[in-house]
């Protein structure tokens, strides 16, 4: 099962995807879970374990009455590779369909040119590919992650830090064409709020902002249990929200952004060099640091005050590349702030939350995007490989709608 084609009805990925997300799960919890009816439940879980996808855990323990047989995804049934890409460094996780993480590496860099750059991707990726021996021919691709901008309707990178020679770079195509697999492209904070979704502090939410402090600051946006894309899928880029109307230039957007103030980017250029990203950063005495956590904490506690109140979130998530204990300083801080900006009679206001997958987060969302690609063929019917998380939509262009 190693392709699209080869991958379950609409139906079967509905099912499937209820296993992957709440499993040990009954025939019956999956009916509500999906809106499907029993009996269709019951005969695309037949599917599911005829073609060696999903097993029978036995029946659950229940005091009374015939006991309901859980149902999880057979383990070692399929693999993925997530690879992220931030300015100085490469992580990759390795995964198997049911959502154990086999293998995590962790790699410095030093930025350089896109050959090069794709050179170092291929043997980090290779490097975990290689663990899997003969069970290699079951990997469904590898999901890139990285900063951008990104095309990701053409698979290409444009990140400005970078330089000229990065202009429009088809990294998706040159990545795959190094490793003789297909590979998919996404956002980093994009693909963060995928990882905390599956894997960490996200999972109960289906509404949800995810910030992630890297280099860079991104978002991430699920509604409705999907990533949002927008009309050019690049919606949720908090990082240009502008927070300061008077803020200092930037070398990437306009001054004021929110990435110009709260950045690790932002606190290089404060240091001079780039800040150690182990060290516990709230611990520091050094006062550029101080007013750094300082204003991140305040400009944070203003964007997502105010994307809490355009969406109705029921949680904000934060994430990235820092020390946790750092992390945690300035969500704190955000949680101080943000009572100026909210709206005392709203009867709900989302919930503050520091993810738990740490700087992996992008890696293991990543390793998702072949197995949605692969799994749910209906989400990406008529639609570039890098919106294998989105609902089918109708793309608008230039105004006009394309099928």
């Amino acid at each position: 099962m190693s392709t699209q084609e080869n991958g379950p009805s609409r139906r079967g990925a509905l099912i499937l995807e209820a296993i992957r997300r709440y499993a040990p799960v009954t025939r019956t919890e999956i009916a509500v879970r999906t809106g499907l009816t029993r009996a269709t439940v019951t005969h695309g879980v037949g599917e599911l374990i005829a073609a060696d996808v999903v097993e029978e855990l036995g029946r659950r323990s229940t005091g009374r009455g015939q006991p309901p047989i859980e149902l999880r995804i057979r383990s070692r049934t399929a693999y993925t590779v997530g690879v992220h890409y931030s300015h100085r460094t490469i992580n990759v996780a390795l995964s198997d369909l049911d959502g154990t993480v086999l293998e995590r590496n962790a790699i410095d860099c030093e930025p350089s040119g896109p050959v090069d750059t794709v050179g170092a991707l291929a043997d980090a990726a290779d490097s975990v590919m290689d663990s899997l021996g003969d069970a290699r021919d079951r990997l469904l691709g590898v999901g890139l992650a990285t900063f951008g901008p990104l095309d990701l309707s053409e698979g290409t990178v444009s990140p400005p830090i970078y330089g000229a020679d990065w202009q429009h770079q088809p990294l998706r195509r040159m990545l795959a064409e190094a490793l003789g697999v297909p590979v998919w492209l996404d956002n980093d904070a994009v693909a963060a709020s995928i990882g905390e979704f599956w894997y960490g502090a996200a999972r109960p939410f289906d509404d949800f902002l995810m910030v992630f402090l890297g280099y860079g600051l991104g978002g991430g946006l699920f509604l409705g249990g999907r990533v949002h894309r927008g009309a050019s899928y690049n919606a949720a880029e908090i990082g240009h929200m502008i927070v300061d109307a008077d803020g200092a230039p930037w070398f990437h957007g306009p001054p004021g952004s929110l990435e110009s103030e709260a950045s690790l980017l932002r606190l290089e250029r404060d240091l001079g060099g780039p800040p150690s990203l182990d060290q516990d950063l709230s611990r520091s005495e050094d006062p550029r640091v101080v007013a750094w956590l300082d204003r991140a904490g305040l400009r944070l506690a203003q964007a997502t005050a105010s994307a809490d109140h355009l969406l109705d979130l029921e949680a904000v998530v934060f994430g990235g590349l820092v020390n946790v204990a750092t992390l945690d300083a300035i969500v704190e801080r955000v949680r101080h702030h943000v009572r100026r900006f909210g709206i005392d009679a709203r009867p709900h206001k989302a919930d503050l939350i520091v993810g738990t997958t740490g700087p992996f987060s992008v890696a293991l969302g990543a390793a998702m995007l072949p197995i949605y690609d692969a799994f749910l063929p209906a989400r990406s019917d008529g639609m570039p490989v890098a919106r294998a998380f989105s609902e089918p939509r109708t793309a608008r262009r230039g105004g006009e709608r394309q099928a």
